[in-house]
């Protein structure tokens, strides 16, 4: 059974997750698994430097635009495949949602939330004892374009003296696009 832990919310609506005890029955949720369990690469000091990918959508909802994966791995290119062919390129928010609901999270039975203009970051007690799951979530599209993005990282207990933490979603923005495109 997964945990997890709120480590920093902006804005309203995000911290209505509690756990609960089914996983529910998503692809998606074997698809984590298994990026999560997947071999990390080593630092110079042989310990294990995280992994990460980040979904991004830019341009006007309902109204074109491209969405992308970005990787850097065999895993992360498998998870991103999945993600590019079961993802919605409208509902933004259906994505951090189902990663979420796969870390045991419920979301109250009072209709939707919506999620627009929020940012998060949430770490997740993944399946893999020595590692953490952690789930950025931007969907806050600021201008000067409807860049949103969802960055998942597997990081080991232990990281290596090489791992330094990547930069907060917001300053990527809107250079990450470097993954396919599907739109």
């Amino acid at each position: 059974m997964r945990k997890f832990v709120f480590v920093l919310i902006t804005g309203i609506g995000l911290g209505c997750a509690a756990p609960s005890f089914a996983s529910p029955p998503d692809d998606l949720c074997r698809q984590i698994d298994a990026f999560e369990a997947a071999p990390l690469a080593l630092g110079k000091d042989q310990k294990e430097l995280r992994r990460s990918i980040i979904f991004s959508w830019d341009g006007p909802w309902l109204a074109g635009g491209y969405w992308a994966c970005a990787h850097k791995d065999t895993s992360g290119e498998t998870l991103c495949a999945y993600l590019m062919q079961n993802s919605s390129h409208e509902f933004r928010a259906g994505l951090p949602k189902r990663i979420l609901k796969c870390a045991n999270a419920s979301f109250p039975d009072h209709g939707e939330v919506d999620w627009s203009n929020q940012a998060a970051s949430i770490v997740l007690t993944g399946k893999v004892e020595t590692r953490k799951l952690r789930l950025d979530i931007d969907l806050a599209h600021k201008p000067p374009s409807d860049w949103d993005a969802v960055r998942l990282s597997v990081i080991p207990k232990s990281p290596s003296r090489d791992d330094k933490d990547p930069p907060e979603l917001g300053l990527l923005r809107p250079a990450v696009g470097s993954g396919k495109d599907g739109g």
